[in-house]
């Protein structure tokens, strides 16, 4: 947390109020996201560099006009709003560069064909590679649940034995359906007007170990993959023996 869908929550609410405005008298012409990164770019120098990367790791946290806490480690001032960033658990960053991102494509914005190619050759498990963000860019633990269970795909299946045409159609409507619902709040995501997202309501097995399968009514199970806890349904996600 957050992932793509509350990203881009956050991308969405920030163009409304901070577009058009200046930091250090940098005017602020667009905020971009790519995977789970923030791309904020600015015209006029500001420490000899035009755009911010936003990487909020597991906690942070982007408020507009929030009091500081013992938990903030960076407030921009612009003109008329002042933007807060706090991270309890320190893992993200706020850094001034041009360089290129490093990451794997955007995986909203990956055509299936192209998904298709990048794990036809690989029998690595399909969750694991999904969470890894220089191969594909924005899912992470929830999300990668959710859309392998909307496919009917096993977290432990080898990527190059998926159906990954069914894969892209599901990591596109639930993706997109989590946007429209401002996210997922699990613990602690809050959008930058402080507005929790409802997209866990919609949630089919993430966090519902022992309650009954949406479509089959099979209890869904909790197991580990790759050292993170994976929801599944065992009868509607079987793994090919």
């Amino acid at each position: 947390m957050p992932e793509l869908p509350e990203v881009e929550t956050i991308a969405r609410v920030l163009r409304q109020h901070l577009l058009g405005q200046r930091l250090d008298g940098a005017r602020l012409n667009a905020i971009a996201r790519h995977g789970k990164a923030l791309l904020f770019d600015f015209s006029g120098a500001i420490t000899g560099r035009e755009r911010l990367v936003a990487r909020l790791g597991m906690t942070g946290t982007l408020r507009l006009n929030a009091a500081p806490d013992k938990h903030t480690q960076a407030v921009l001032q612009f003109d008329r709003d002042a933007l807060v960033y706090s991270d309890i658990r320190k893992f993200g960053r706020l850094i001034w560069s041009n360089e290129p991102l490093h990451l794997g494509p955007d995986i909203l914005a990956l055509p299936a064909a192209e998904l298709a190619r990048r794990l036809s050759h690989r029998e690595r498990a399909i969750k694991p590679l999904l969470l890894d963000q220089m191969l594909v860019s924005g899912l992470g633990n929830i999300y990668v649940d959710e859309c392998l269970f909307a496919a009917r795909i096993h977290p432990l299946t080898p990527a190059s034995q998926i159906d990954a045409a069914a894969l892209s159609q599901a990591v596109t409507s639930i993706l997109e359906a989590a946007i429209a619902a401002g996210g997922s709040t699990i613990s602690d995501f809050y959008d930058p007007l402080g507005r929790p997202g409802r997209y866990q309501e919609q949630h089919r097995v993430y966090g519902r170990a022992g309650q009954p399968c949406p479509r089959c009514r099979t209890a869904i199970v909790r197991t580990l993959v790759a050292q993170r806890g994976t929801h599944l349904c065992p009868s509607c996600q079987p793994l090919a023996q």
